[in-house]
């Protein structure tokens, strides 16, 4: 299986397919066999890495960039 980062719109970058994340310490952030997982992009994150939804309270404005 391949792996695909999509830019959401006004939230999160959602990484689709195999992959791992790992902190500096080199420890694994999400389980094992997760497929899917959406990292932060507004910097509010509690849970930075990954979303915790915040973009929706602080209104969080940049867009994914459409192709035309």
């Amino acid at each position: 299986m391949s792996t695909t980062v999509k830019v959401k719109h006004r939230g999160p970058l959602v990484i689709e397919g195999d992959f791992k994340i790992v902190d500096p310490a080199g420890h694994e952030l999400c389980p094992a066999d997760a497929r899917r997982v959406a990292l932060c992009r507004c910097g509010a994150s509690r849970t930075r890495p990954l979303c915790d939804g915040s973009h929706h309270r602080i209104g969080f404005e940049a867009e994914a960039k459409e192709e035309g």
